[in-house]
């Protein structure tokens, strides 16, 4: 190989890894934003497990409804 054909290779890698890292930065952002959404849900679901149990503990029961939709909530029931 002579100098041309070393820099043109060289300059090809180069670009090669220049694109490599713009398409990790893509998915590292999609990655967060769906991290993101997952721990918007999970707290949604914490909320609503903490809400359900103290309501249950202290009417000592709860509507047949609410049941169900903690049971959809969880994931207990399709």
């Amino acid at each position: 190989m002579n100098k041309k054909e070393i820099t043109i290779n060289f300059v090809g890698i180069t670009d090669y890894l220049r694109d490599k890292d713009i398409e990790i930065e893509h998915l590292r952002y999609e990655n967060n934003k769906r991290y993101q959404e997952i721990q918007r849900l999970q707290n949604l679901i914490d909320k609503t497990t903490n809400y359900y149990l103290k309501t249950l503990d202290k009417n000592g029961s709860m509507p047949d409804e609410v049941v169900e939709m903690f049971n959809l909530l969880e994931g207990n029931k399709q």
